[in-house]
């Protein structure tokens, strides 16, 4: 397997340096070879624009979401963007076997280290990518963390949304696709929200989520816990849902099913 490391594209790591431009550079060398590995050390990087995941079937791996960050300076709309044929509502973009993996490390939307202070709207984009693999990710301190739209047969392990404004959106179009050990934590609106605007007939169905926890709105917000909309149909196994959730833990408009939560 063909594996780079950040560094070798002139990533520091170190809190200080914007490593923008060295993780782009990055990202197109791990992305010459079909499902190629970047390593990201240990540290903060600081990242001052979007880096652009679309069409590059990587994995970024991170020495664990403890250890590696990546940090917002200034605004920005999105951190990690594979959004493949967002705006495209036909799906001619769509390429069934499309992977991604996201594997330990932190997405930090809100940068309290460096000036200026920077925040961003979207932690990460991600349409038309089937397969797909976040594991043992965090996203924080976004408008909304992940978004997620036509992304089917897709994997979510060990991930953890939080202080966020939307922990987890799912647009649509995510059918088959699965949640287990993830956190959805400290949203001020919406901590899992499962829409049905997708670009497939068949919507935001058979979603599974497995020991996963919905838990503590934001300090003085009224957040809900999941809401799910019509046409949506997701199901809960020994999930634990709604300690200290302000607003309402379930809102269902669609089809849900729960067992042991």
């Amino acid at each position: 397997m063909y594996t780079i490391r950040a560094e070798a594209s002139g990533a520091f790591f170190d809190g200080v340096t914007d490593d923008t431009d060295a993780l782009k550079r990055a990202i197109s060398a791990a992305g010459a070879v079909y499902n190629g590995v970047l390593e990201l050390p240990a540290g903060i990087a600081i990242i001052s624009g979007t880096l652009d995941l679309r069409g590059q079937y990587i994995t970024i791996r991170g020495a664990g979401y403890a250890k590696t960050k990546l940090l917002a300076r200034g605004a920005l709309t999105i951190m990690l963007d594979a959004g493949d044929g967002w705006d495209d509502q036909e799906g001619t973009s769509d390429v069934i076997y499309s992977p991604l993996v996201l594997d330990g490390f932190t997405i930090d939307g809100n940068n309290s280290i460096v000036a200026p202070v920077g925040t961003a709207e979207t932690g990460v984009r991600i349409s038309h990518r089937h397969n797909s693999v976040f594991s043992n990710l965090v996203v924080q301190n976004c408008a909304t963390g992940v978004l997620e739209r036509d992304t089917w047969l897709s994997r979510r392990y060990n991930c953890r949304s939080e202080s966020c404004g939307v922990g987890w959106h799912l647009l649509g179009s995510n059918h088959a696709s699965i949640f287990e050990g993830c956190s959805f934590n400290g949203a001020s609106h919406t901590h899992l929200l499962i829409d049905s605007q997708g670009t497939a007939i068949d919507g935001n169905q058979a979603l599974t989520f497995q020991t996963c926890d919905v838990e503590f709105s934001r300090a003085g917000s009224t957040a809900r816990g999941v809401v799910i909309a019509e046409g949506a149909l997701a199901r809960f196994e020994g999930c634990y849902l709604g300690e200290n959730v302000t607003g309402p833990i379930l809102t269902n408009s669609g089809h849900t099913q729960i067992e042991g939560a």
